[in-house]
């Protein structure tokens, strides 16, 4: 409990946290409950958990050990608020390296002509409220699990229309296909830069909801893998526009509140994969890989 020391100096917590820290390292050192932490993983993520399409490493046990050891060493330092104070955590993602995370997981292509303009919104910075969560309100549907699938802007779609849907039917929660969209909204059938489980881009997948409709989950269900397009299962609902906000915080704070969930893209680095709780707060630029 690192409250026991609110008076220690930066130094002493620099070597408290590396000492801690070591001392953990020679008890993963240990074969056997190495091995015992790796088989509760298993059985904790069996469901969730699925080793990329490329073939399972001799060495998994070796990543599970580092990666833990990065959860470790971060909320060390988070909980002596010497770094971001966000919770790291073991997840279905922990066997997994880096690239394999990246390659399975992360799907959102961003096109270099997007032609729908930023919408600067009239808004009036003096009524944004301090806090305002759409969760709170009771149209926010369960989160979903892509699989090993980079299928992010399937469900970011999805999620934006159920929330939309719900705001627009008194609350009235549905639960839309994404492997609908998986399936149909594809460079197969014209959306060019859709590319199954292999990433997809918002654009087009917008698209195809306003053309098509989505479906509903019951009648067309995820499989996590891109399948053949099955045609005649009634539309649930239909998008009738989007549009691009001005990406400054006041301006996705004022959508947000005015229209509902929005979908956005993000960097993502190596810490996001192992995120538990908190505000999520490290600050990177770079090209855009996620989709939410």
């Amino acid at each position: 409990d690192f409250n026991l020391f609110p008076n220690t100096t930066v130094f002493n917590q620099v070597e408290l946290v590396q000492s801690t820290l070591e001392h953990f390292v020679r008890l993963l050192n240990n074969d056997d409950l190495l091995q015992r932490a790796y088989t509760n993983f298993k059985v904790t993520f069996g469901e969730k958990r699925a080793l990329p399409s490329h073939g399972p490493l001799k060495n998994r046990i070796k990543i599970f050990k580092d990666n833990i050891i990065t959860i470790f060493y971060h909320n060390l330092r988070a909980r002596m608020k010497m770094y971001s104070t966000y919770e790291m955590g073991v997840n279905q993602f922990a066997d997994m390296t880096l690239d394999e995370f990246k390659i399975e997981n992360l799907g959102l292509k961003i096109p270099e002509d997007f032609s729908q303009p930023a919408n600067n919104l009239s808004i009036d910075l003096r009524s944004l409220p301090a806090k305002f969560d759409w969760s709170d309100h009771g149209v926010i549907t369960p989160v979903r699990i892509q699989q090993i699938c980079s299928a992010c802007v399937m469900f970011t779609t999805t999620a934006v229309l159920e929330a939309i849907y719900a705001l627009q039917n008194n609350k009235a929660m549905v639960d839309l296909s994404e492997q609908h969209l998986l399936d149909c909204a594809s460079k197969e059938n014209g959306y060019l830069m859709n590319e199954g489980c292999k990433g997809n881009e918002y654009q087009d997948t917008f698209q195809f909801a306003m053309e098509h409709g989505l479906v509903s989950e019951h009648e067309y269900p995820y499989t996590g893998e891109q399948g053949e397009c099955e045609s005649g299962f009634p539309p649930v609902t239909r998008l009738k526009g989007y549009g691009r906000v001005y990406p400054r915080p006041d301006y996705l704070k004022a959508a947000v509140l005015n229209t509902g969930p929005v979908a956005i893209g993000i960097t993502v680095y190596p810490q996001f994969r192992f995120y538990k709780e908190g505000i999520y707060d490290d600050c990177y630029s770079g090209n855009l890989h996620h989709n939410f």
